[in-house]
């Protein structure tokens, strides 16, 4: 009962606090690499906007509010949560609003909390990174109706084939070395010597910049910042690392 009343009062304050400042959301969906292209977006973005990103994986339902609330994103004794719950209150109602962005990445690998959340936000851009057909699947496609229900954008990855997702606006495309974006606006061309992966991770992460306005060299000169190969290649040694456990 307490775990009940503490579920709809985190959503409550969550969805006021959306309300308030506001806050927008993009959202990564796919099966694999959300986090590299959230990293990026987030990296981006962050250059020019108010933006805030998840830093771990969504693995309980109180892991969005908590996002959006600003909180570490972990389990508390009842009198913390109330504490917490009244520090909002009163932040909710005396603090200046905050408009900013909040990008998202979740792995359909674990997104069996996906039915709350969703009913908390609505995303402003949705990324599609992969598909594939299974448990998620069914998700992906009510998160992508309702983001086109409130005239939010779809973007999709090339690689996606799905009749399902034939209406949408693909982020990109893409042979082994380079990565070629064309918009409604505007075409942008990009060509580098890096593995594929991590041109698959740029092409979403350039699409996202468009959509809000970048220019071509405020893209070029955030590119060469990003540290995707970095963090590419250190997410390969954490896997090889949890393999050998």
């Amino acid at each position: 009962m307490l775990r009940k009343i503490l579920k709809h009062t985190l959503q409550f304050l969550a969805e006021r606090a959306i309300k308030k400042h506001p806050i927008k959301f993009i959202v990564v969906v796919g099966w694999y690499g959300t986090d590299l292209v959230k990293e990026g977006i987030y990296s981006v973005l962050s250059r020019k906007e108010s933006i805030r990103r998840n830093t771990t994986k969504l693995w309980w339902d109180f892991s969005v509010p908590l996002i959006i609330l600003g909180y570490k994103d972990t389990q508390r004794r009842i009198i913390r949560w109330l504490a917490m719950i009244i520090k909002t209150t009163y932040s909710l109602l005396a603090n200046p609003k905050n408009p900013h962005t909040i990008v998202i990445d979740l792995n359909m690998a674990d997104h069996d909390t996906y039915h709350y959340w969703s009913q908390i936000i609505t995303p402003e851009i949705v990324v599609v990174t992969n598909y594939k057909n299974s448990r998620g699947e069914l998700k992906v496609h009510e998160l992508v109706d309702k983001t086109k229900l409130n005239g939010g954008t779809i973007l999709v990855s090339p690689t996606i084939s799905d009749e399902a997702f034939e209406e949408f606006e693909r982020y990109a495309s893409l042979d082994f070395d380079t990565l070629e974006l064309t918009t409604e606006h505007k075409k942008f061309s990009f060509s580098s010597k890096v593995p594929r992966l991590v041109i698959e991770s740029y092409a979403p992460v350039i699409s996202v910049a468009l959509e809000r306005g970048f220019s071509d060299d405020e893209i070029i000169d955030c590119l060469a910042k990003l540290e995707t190969l970095d963090h590419f290649t250190k997410k390969i040694h954490e896997n090889l690392e949890l393999d050998a456990k």
